[in-house]
């Protein structure tokens, strides 16, 4: 076995364990698993392992993603897990995190708004496009490096003459940079 299939196997074994066997599963149980799939070592989003662990994964993934308490990897983790989930209920979170005051001013609102940019462009495309493009004038350098991937994220090809004129007028070099490589990406997409 290689290590991925090791840490899914792992995952679902202590998943398994911590599902009670009478039909009346109580959340703390769910959430429980939940964090155990999220800290796996090698971790990768799956739908479905994600839709075993509980019925509402999507909504699990929106309370376990708004723990403080939990470490800032784990709640990152259940943001990008979102992308797998494209309803009017995820998107709405997603852009409410974008904004939201008080993950501004910490290192772990800043991991968090960076994931939500990008997983709101992997799950809902063009219906975010606005959205993001409007964050490209954001102070903070990292957000608009986070801008930058998105939109190559959302594999839309229209967006090439955006980010071509965005790019003589980015002063940061990160941020440059990864309007650059988005343009590659998208260069490379397929026409859609």
């Amino acid at each position: 076995m290689n290590r991925l299939t090791k840490t899914v196997f792992l995952a679902i074994f202590t998943m398994l364990l911590s599902v009670p066997l009478n039909a009346n599963a109580n959340r703390p149980d769910e959430e429980r698993s939940m964090i155990s799939y999220l800290s796996a070592y090698e971790f990768e989003p799956s739908r479905k392992i994600l839709d075993k662990i509980s019925d509402d994964a999507n909504r699990m993934l929106i309370r376990v993603s708004g723990y403080q308490k939990l470490r800032p990897t784990l709640r990152v983790r259940a943001i990008a897990s979102l992308a797998l989930y494209p309803s009017q209920q995820t998107q709405r979170y997603l852009l409410a995190l974008f904004h939201e005051r008080s993950l501004k001013k910490t290192n772990t609102g800043l991991l968090i708004r960076r994931q939500a940019l990008r997983s709101a462009a992997r799950a809902f495309r063009v219906e975010v496009v606005d959205e993001i493009k409007a964050l490209r004038s954001d102070k903070d350098p990292n957000i608009r490096d986070a801008v930058a991937h998105a939109l190559g994220d959302t594999r839309l090809k229209s967006l090439l003459p955006y980010l071509k004129a965005w790019l003589p007028h980015e002063d940061t070099y990160l941020v440059r940079g990864s309007i650059e490589r988005s343009i590659e990406r998208l260069s490379r997409q397929k026409e859609r």
